[in-house]
């Protein structure tokens, strides 16, 4: 949480995402005052970053202090940010993103055609088509679709 006269940075977005080739650290951030103004006093900033893959592995058994201290060196790097927060917090949430590993959508594939045997049957969930709540929410709008179609 930092004091928002001193960012320097117009929090014109709701943040953003680091190229994986670009990465030192953060591999998002979002800014929860610009997301949520009422959890924040106006005059406050809430910055919140991700580490992920093998960098939040590799940082898993760190000190607080030093992770903190990483996080800072990159919203400097990538917001120009000087002052020192006035106070930070981290959750260490080990596997929580998961990833889908290397012939993914091949066997996305398999199971599309293996469900062709079985009119009627439909999956849907983070598993197939994307792990966020975007993607679940599209994958089960376009199964609802497919249901309906066949309602007819």
């Amino acid at each position: 949480v930092y004091e928002r006269a001193a960012l320097g940075h117009p929090l014109d977005g709701f943040g953003f995402l680091v190229p994986a080739r670009e990465r030192h650290v953060l591999a998002a951030a979002t800014w929860i005052n610009v997301k949520f103004p009422v959890r924040i006093p106006s005059h406050l900033a809430a910055l919140r970053g991700f580490i992920v893959g093998s960098e939040a592995a590799g940082l898993l058994h760190a000190s607080d202090s030093d992770v903190i201290e990483l996080v800072r060196q990159d919203f400097s790097r990538w917001m120009g940010i000087h002052s020192p927060p006035h106070f930070s917090t981290i959750h260490r949430w080990p596997d929580s993103m998961p990833q889908y590993v290397v012939g993914h959508m091949e066997r996305r594939a398999r199971i599309a055609r293996l469900l062709e045997q079985y009119p009627g049957l439909f999956l849907a969930g983070n598993a197939y088509d994307g792990v966020g709540i975007p993607d679940c929410i599209r994958g089960a709008q376009e199964i609802a679709k497919q249901v309906l179609a066949g309602c007819v």
